[in-house]
């Protein structure tokens, strides 16, 4: 379709959310534009569930998320005893810095059936309008943040280099430079979106993050190693440090990870209690607990309706 005749449908409203520190720009489209790109991820959404699989979960996998933090937390203490870490990479404003005709001819490939309507949507520069304000910015790269389709747009813009980083061994063998020619690497990674992470002995995610580094901009990726958090075992944070010196990654012993918590059960214990959604669930819980014992049927409603979808 020719830009000019939904230019306007294709304009949002710009909010911008506090980060703590930094802004995260959200765009609200029109009601009309988000009915439309809503039916398109109910009718070839599982298009991207299908590519995408387990080597990225932002594409809607139900339970994806549940599954990742086990999964990780599985894998670190099995084997953190070992010299295993598992890194938690934090990128610079990935959204809106993704490749957008990159993403754009990915999703030709791997998402052939949404790959026109996206297209239409991002062939030209959105605009962004603060409400208030004279003047407006232009959304020019990346996805926009708030559109219905932008997770599972971001997923498959960036699944190539999710793969070429799975398969690392491949590539890096390849790369003299950066590491011995017989090597054999093995790592387990893990990406939600442009939250990605590596778990394996300290030397291989090294070499992992180098290959992220270097591959990383080519999409439109770009790490920030000095705002990523490594865990390792307490017995290994004067090794990690060694390692990861260059980059400037903070080294600890727990760290929240997707909204679970990866760590050693001291941290573990010491994030919950923090944590103030555990206090109330908790809290909660109790008070159900009390009100069980004479209104059965009432804590059991309470809980099913309003406790655990709130939740």
């Amino acid at each position: 379709m020719d830009w000019e005749e939904i230019r306007a449908l294709k304009a949002k409203r710009l909010i911008a959310l506090n980060k703590c520190p930094g802004i995260r720009p959200i765009g609200i489209g029109e009601v009309g534009d988000r009915f439309l790109a809503k039916t398109m991820a109910h009718v070839t959404g599982d298009d991207v569930k299908n590519e995408c699989g387990s080597d990225q979960l932002c594409s809607g996998i139900k339970g994806g998320i549940e599954a990742a933090v086990h999964g990780m937390q599985d894998l670190f203490q099995g084997n953190c005893d070992d010299g295993w870490g598992l890194l938690l990479i934090d990128a610079s404003n990935a959204f809106n810095s993704m490749s957008r005709p990159a993403a754009l001819w990915n999703a030709r490939v791997l998402w052939s059936r949404c790959s026109i309507f996206l297209f239409n949507s991002y062939q030209g520069y959105a605009v962004l309008i603060v409400r208030g304000a004279s003047s407006f910015i232009l959304s020019k790269e990346g996805v926009t943040q708030g559109d219905p389709l932008g997770m599972m747009f971001y997923g498959v813009g960036i699944l190539p280099l999710t793969r070429k980083l799975k398969k690392g061994s491949d590539f890096l063998n390849q790369q003299k430079q950066m590491c011995d020619h017989d090597a054999n690497f093995d790592w387990n990674q893990n990406w939600y979106a442009d939250d990605s992470a590596c778990a394996s002995i300290l030397k291989e995610i090294v070499l992992w993050l180098k290959l992220l580094i270097a591959e990383g901009p080519k999409y439109g990726y770009h790490p920030e190693p000095d705002k990523s958090y490594l865990i390792v075992h307490p017995d290994w944070v004067e090794e990690a440090n060694k390692l990861f010196c260059e980059f400037k990654v903070n080294v600890v012993t727990g760290h929240r990870f997707l909204g679970g918590f990866v760590g050693g059960v001291e941290d573990t214990e010491k994030w919950i209690n923090i944590h103030e959604k555990v206090q109330v669930w908790s809290k909660a819980i109790q008070t159900l607990s009390k009100a069980a014992q004479s209104q059965l049927h009432l804590a059991y409603v309470s809980f099913t309706n309003l406790l655990r979808t709130n939740g």
